[in-house]
């Protein structure tokens, strides 16, 4: 992508959910050493690791961006839509201090690093059902086989969703989510199904609160449903959360898995490095999360004019703060567009930065160590039938739709 029209084309489809690749743009991006204002998209690209590392702390930037999504909607749309957004505006990740800091302290007793080591031993018995299920068969696709089952059971339990109802609850939050995995002008065509499915959900949650107030469990549901009948939390505001916690939980930590072991069939080598030194796991999760991403780009909005690096940046503009391209900044990472999974330092921006780094990043990187570990134990043979990625059209999310795999399983 050398030329201007490249850039262009390249911008045109990447505004679509469909730059399948985006690493090229992103490197000519980088090449530019300065904010790109994309008309495609009505926002800013930052894509340098230094900036975009810079943009996630800077408080002229604010996390609260409903704004930037309301002005992606058609003036018919943004009445349409009204409660959507309002739903969204309470996601911690899109919350400002103090109330950024009131919500995350709600959550931040289930959801710690000793969360994560107190799961080890469920994670654990979770998987081995998941791989014996699976061996029962030649051909597996490892997103809704392998992938998907574990962070969706693991998050269902921390929230106390009841046992045969994670499906139903999966289905709308995927609907929900795909609204805020997008920017731009295509918001306005995934708006309809998302709204539909919030209505849904918080008659989910309705349900659910009811029962946990009546029979309270060591649960998030029944902590924040008491947290709104003292009145620190409106409705609304426990809705959104419990919301927001499935999502992030779920969604990076799937795709998180299903990166890494795509990257590892693509890269046998580092493949056959790992099944030989699994103790080389950590490294190789902190590899997955660099090279793709599971969070490609993380928005903000302007909140005061400045000048960032010549570029006149006025109050109320979007700005895309693209991990995934500073991930692979070679300014920082020696040879960025190599898969090493032994790489050392490794100083990738994958769960963020400061007050907004990922309450769920230690229990995502034990999930994804243990599941990656014992699937290589257990089909060490297996190898990828998918010829290409099958990447969804989702702008924010590095997700796959399926991945087929051979278990070449001798047992």
């Amino acid at each position: 992508m050398s030329t201007e029209f490249d850039l262009d084309t390249a911008l045109n489809v990447y505004a679509k959910g469909e730059l399948f690749n985006p690493y090229p743009l992103y490197e000519t991006l980088r090449a530019r050493k300065e904010p790109f204002w994309s008309e495609n998209l009505g926002m800013w690209l930052v894509h340098g690791f230094t900036d975009v590392e810079e943009g996630l702390s800077d408080p002229r930037l604010q996390n609260d961006r409903i704004l930037g999504y309301e002005r992606s909607l058609t003036p018919e749309n943004r009445i349409k839509f009204k409660a959507l957004n309002e739903h969204l505006s309470h996601w911690l990740g899109f919350e400002d201090p103090p109330v950024h800091t009131h919500s995350r302290g709600y959550l931040k007793e289930y959801i710690s690093g000793k969360l994560a080591i107190r799961m080890k031993p469920v994670i654990q018995k979770q998987i081995q059902e998941i791989l014996a299920k699976a061996g029962s068969h030649s051909e597996i696709d490892l997103i809704t086989d392998f992938a998907y089952p574990l962070p969706l059971k693991i998050i269902c339990d921390l929230l106390g969703i009841e046992s045969g109802r994670e499906e139903e609850f999966k289905e709308l939050a995927d609907a929900i989510g795909v609204y805020p995995g997008n920017v731009g002008p295509i918001l306005n065509d995934v708006a309809p199904a998302a709204a539909l499915a919030l209505v849904k959900m918080e008659a989910f949650f309705d349900e659910m609160v009811v029962k946990r107030l009546a029979d309270p469990k060591d649960d998030l549901i029944t902590r924040l449903a008491q947290l709104s009948v003292e009145g620190l939390l409106s409705h609304q505001e426990m809705v959104s959360l419990l919301t927001f916690v499935f999502l992030a939980g779920f969604g990076t930590t799937l795709n998180l898995i299903a990166n890494g072991m795509m990257l590892l069939f693509t890269h046998p080598e580092e493949k056959e490095k790992l099944i030989a030194h699994p103790e080389m796991i950590g490294s190789a999760v902190e590899e997955f999360l660099r090279y793709e991403s599971p969070i490609q780009i993380v928005a903000r909005l302007v909140r005061e004019d400045f000048e960032w690096h010549g570029k006149q940046l006025g109050a109320g503009d979007y700005v895309g703060l693209i991990a995934g391209a500073a991930n692979r900044d070679e300014d920082i990472f020696p040879d960025p567009e190599r898969f090493d999974i032994g790489r050392e330092p490794n100083r990738h921006i994958a769960f963020g930065r400061a007050a907004h780094f990922c309450l769920g990043a230690p229990l995502a990187r034990v999930e994804a160590q243990i599941a990656v570990n014992e699937f290589f134990k257990k089909f060490p043979k297996a190898e990828m039938v998918t010829p290409v990625p099958d990447w969804l059209p989702i702008i924010s999310f590095r997700h796959l739709g399926t991945l087929k795999v051979k278990l070449n399983n001798e047992n």
